[in-house]
């Protein structure tokens, strides 16, 4: 996958100034760990604030495009900093599965199995994860994860917390393409 980006926290890098790797960094921020004292926890992330706030400058946008998230850094950032924001709300279980009518090259046996997994993800109501998707499926249903409608005359800066995969991030940028938009990426965490 042929994606463009710039990272604040590559994975593979072991220097950054606060206290450990960019690992420890991420773990702190998702609240995967919590350290032993709250007040070294928030000013941890107030350093990592800091310094996603630099890097968010050193860009031109009109709006800061984050893909919809259960963590709220991204957005309570914006807030923070008065950057204008819109969140990615990821099309609906139904529009999606839908959506596979539309697609062309699809066999029949993917297209029944990408369903029945929606039909499960439905039925336990749980929220649709790239991650739980075969590779092939991702990159069928990055084609349909979002319902983006934006103004081409404006410059947009897609914000995300990680990549893994890609095909979250190549959904967005696929959609900003096709409507001619003009954009950058940045990505807080990454390999």
């Amino acid at each position: 996958m042929n994606l463009k980006y710039t990272t604040i926290f590559n994975f593979n890098d072991f220097t950054n100034g606060i206290s450990g790797d960019n690992r420890h960094i991420y773990d702190v921020w998702k609240k995967k760990i919590f350290l032993n004292n709250e007040i070294l926890l928030e000013k941890e992330l107030d350093i990592i604030s800091d310094l996603t706030v630099n890097e968010i400058d050193k860009f031109k946008f009109d709006f800061i495009l984050i893909p919809e998230s259960s963590n709220s850094f991204m957005v309570d950032l914006c807030i923070k900093y008065n950057f204008n924001y819109i969140i990615l709300k990821k099309n609906t279980l139904d529009n999606i599965a839908n959506g596979l009518n539309e697609i062309d090259n699809i066999q029949k046996s993917q297209k029944i199995s990408i369903i029945n997994h929606i039909q499960k993800i439905k039925e336990n109501n749980q929220t649709l994860k790239m991650q739980d998707f075969k590779g092939s499926q991702r990159q069928i249903l990055s084609y349909l994860l979002f319902d983006i409608k934006l103004d081409s005359s404006k410059n947009y800066l897609i914000f995300d917390d990680s990549v893994f995969s890609g095909h979250t991030l190549k959904s967005i940028q696929n959609t900003l393409t096709k409507q001619q938009c003009s954009f950058n990426t940045l990505i807080m965490f990454s390999f």
